[in-house]
């Protein structure tokens, strides 16, 4: 409430209790003396003054607390600081991605120019290879390799075009004596082989046949992963000594092969007899030799290409 002005110094007295007029009622009359309010008594004071205002409802003692945008800005504050720690560690993982990503870019830059050197040697050592060929045989290196996908003639085991281009086997079949069956092998299929290309009238096949026979019996289960298949071919009977009977007499342990028409010896590039030819699970050729082998060659053959195998 609002404080109460003073009273001006020439203000009379008020006026006494029975000279004040009082209104009448509504219904005409005046009240009488009793109906008058008493006057105060010996104890009643005036309300104090009050220099403020005093909020209704309240003690006048009590203030608002003002301390809530303290509050409210420092709860801000720790958020700010926790926003810009999480930022902080991912950006410092981003980083991290970054740089790692750009060491693997970096790595493969180096790979593909390591394998950009390795072709480019390749190439120098195939160009080289084709004046070789030229120089010595008469031919370049893409008259040298049939076109029909044969291996190129056997001339030598040194420099055989067929290792040095690293070729693969072709497909061989054929009838296959004893199972009157045709059999097909696919050289690329996973197993290593020992080829041995013969002639029934062949002498120094006939001398090295039952020698081969004998080791195979004992030898082959000690070599699981590498097969042995052979290949009768350039059949003449005129030249004495027929085939079949050779073969029933023989009763070889291993695969025989017949080529009828010399097709199969064609895909070995067979010149010679006895010709064997060494390919490793992927059909590529690693040797190929020409004549008889004595069966201590023929032992260390297959123990070597059994270690080819088994690092493949």
């Amino acid at each position: 409430m609002l404080d109460r002005p003073d009273l001006p110094d020439d203000a009379g007295p008020s006026p006494a209790p029975d000279d004040t007029h009082t209104p009448p009622e509504p219904d005409g009359t005046s009240p009488g003396p009793d109906d008058t309010a008493p006057p105060p008594g010996p104890d009643a004071t005036e309300p104090p003054e009050s220099d403020g205002i005093v909020v209704v409802g309240q003690p006048a003692d009590r203030k608002r607390w003002r301390g809530w945008p303290w509050a409210v800005a420092a709860l801000a504050g720790v958020a700010i600081v926790v926003l810009l720690a999480y930022l902080a560690v991912a950006l410092a993982g981003t980083r991290s991605d970054v740089e790692a990503l750009s060491a693997d870019l970096a790595q493969m830059k180096g790979d593909v120019t390591d394998a950009g050197t390795r072709l480019g040697d390749v190439e120098s050592q195939l160009s080289d290879l084709d004046v070789w060929l030229t120089a010595v045989l008469g031919s370049s290196f893409s008259d040298a390799i049939p076109a029909n996908g044969d291996l190129p003639p056997f001339e030598e085991t040194s420099n055989d075009l067929a290792v040095l281009a690293g070729m693969t086997l072709p497909t061989i079949e054929g009838p296959e004596y004893g199972s009157g069956t045709t059999v097909t092998y696919h050289p690329d299929d996973g197993v290593a082989r020992v080829w041995l290309v013969w002639a029934h009238w062949c002498p120094h096949c006939q001398a090295e046949l039952p020698e081969l026979a004998t080791w195979y019996r004992d030898n082959a289960a000690l070599y699981p992963d590498i097969e042995l298949v052979t290949v009768s071919t350039a059949i003449d009977e005129s030249r004495g000594n027929p085939l079949l009977p050779y073969l029933e007499e023989s009763a070889f342990p291993f695969p025989v092969i017949i080529d009828e028409d010399g097709t199969q010896a064609s895909h070995f590039g067979a010149t010679v007899f006895p010709f064997w030819v060494i390919t490793d699970p992927d059909g590529t050729v690693l040797v190929r030799l020409g004549g008889e082998l004595d069966i201590s060659q023929v032992d260390a053959i297959f123990a070597q290409l059994a270690d080819i195998a088994a690092n493949s």
